[in-house]
């Protein structure tokens, strides 16, 4: 049986979670670092998650690359979340409009 577009979400973020129990130094650096990205193809990818700098720069990071490579619709995406401080707490299934309020990745 296929698993569907939230159970694949939520098993990602299980095993995230799990890698950050493990090791949150490591997982944080991870998924803290960013490239800035100058292709308008990667820019533009209809499931690839860039941001935009406050210099008008895009910036590419682990989460945005793990939400393309299992090419879901926005709605369904694999979401970091942090805490009021900036700290890396946990991942988990999140829908996009959400991440536009929030700081997820």
């Amino acid at each position: 049986m296929i698993p569907d577009k939230v159970e694949v979400i939520e098993k990602l973020a299980d095993f995230m979670n799990d890698l950050l129990d493990n090791d949150p130094e490591a997982i944080t650096k991870l998924v803290g670092n960013r490239v800035i990205v100058k292709s308008r193809i990667i820019i533009d990818h209809s499931t690839v998650i860039v941001g935009e700098e406050k210099d008008k720069k895009f910036s590419l990071g682990i989460i945005g690359l793990i939400n393309g490579l299992i090419d879901l619709p926005m709605n369904n995406r694999l979401g970091a979340e942090y805490d009021e401080d900036g700290k890396l707490i946990g991942f988990r299934a999140v829908d996009y409009s959400d991440c536009l309020k929030h700081k997820y990745w």
